[in-house]
């Protein structure tokens, strides 16, 4: 598998599978990114929490519902939420799924797909500079330094991760009407690349990130007309909950 920066360097359009297949089963889960490397998605996006042990797991809220309460989950333990079910039915068939560590999903993707992930917790959080060195030191113990992209809303936790492990790919999620641009971002904390919604994608901002080497990604394109609108611009990837159809559409389009 090409490194992102080879990839970076074809005219192709990646394709990532917002929190896995999330059609197709629950989101953020074995089952769905399975599902992702299936159907052919180029990447998976994931959401990682930590535990009060330090366990880094795969899922998108910061609380979990537990012993009849909702309870932040970096309070509580890894083992008192292992056997935590995450159920639904999807097409017919009935899942029922398991939190998954970080270290089942990169087990999964290895060779496969690149992943996205998503810091949650804001590097404000009690643990969260140590939280954070286990992220990025279990990247690097496996090799795929070259092969993930780590994005988040928290500027903070860019600027921790760029000072602290250089060679680690970042990027920003566009914070919703605050106007910032892709060059203002980098200039604060060296990421490589621009995350928005396609809904706030502009001339402006496509410009600004041509003209100063940054990769823009998309979210939230879920259907033809938003991906027609995506290959306006100069875009890298486009995150989408129904990756098979953005797969099919990109197929017809050539």
């Amino acid at each position: 598998m090409k490194t992102l920066q080879d990839r970076a360097k074809d005219t192709s359009i990646l394709i990532a599978a917002h929190r896995g297949a999330s059609k197709a089963a629950p989101e953020n889960t074995i089952a769905a990114f399975k599902e992702a490397i299936k159907i052919g998605v180029d990447m998976i996006e994931i959401d990682v929490q930590f535990t009060k042990d330090g366990e880094i797991i795969v899922y998108h809220n910061d609380d979990i519902e537990f012993e009849n309460k909702t309870v932040k989950i970096a309070e509580l333990s890894y083992k008192q939420i292992a056997n935590y079910e995450i159920t639904g039915t999807f097409a017919d068939k009935k899942f029922n799924e398991k939190i998954p560590t970080f270290k089942e999903v990169l087990a999964l993707s290895k060779d496969n797909v690149y992943i996205v992930i998503e810091i949650k917790p804001f590097l404000t959080q009690d643990r969260a500079k140590d939280n954070l060195k286990n992220l990025c030191e279990l990247i690097l113990e496996n090799d795929l330094q070259k092969y993930v992209i780590l994005i988040s809303f928290d500027l903070d936790n860019l600027i921790f991760i760029k000072k602290n492990y250089s060679e680690l790919f970042t990027a920003a999620v566009y914070f919703p009407n605050s106007g910032i641009l892709p060059s203002q971002y980098a200039a604060k904390t060296q990421c490589d690349a621009f995350i928005c919604n396609i809904t706030e994608l502009d001339e402006k901002k496509n410009t600004d990130a041509l003209e100063n080497n940054i990769f823009i990604g998309l979210y939230g394109v879920d259907s033809e007309d938003a991906l027609e609108k995506a290959l306006k611009y100069d875009v890298k990837v486009i995150g989408s909950n129904i990756p098979d159809k953005m797969i099919s559409y990109l197929q017809r389009l050539k």
